[in-house]
């Protein structure tokens, strides 16, 4: 996604490492979330919708 350069991109080996992990260790789930993304994916459910936000904008 053109993020090769950014020091905030998790590097695709460790992307697809921890993904066929997951996609192992829980072969029937119905969502596959690497670690670095759940900030984001629970922030709203969390109560930290604006905090993420304002972490995303300042970037």
């Amino acid at each position: 996604m053109s993020q090769t350069e950014d020091d905030r991109a998790m590097p695709l080996a460790r992307f697809l490492t921890e993904v066929m992990t997951l996609l192992t260790d829980q072969p029937d789930a119905d969502e596959i979330l690497v670690e670095r993304v759940k900030f984001l994916r629970f922030a709203e459910a969390e109560g930290r919708f604006d905090d993420v936000l304002a972490v995303l904008s300042s970037h």
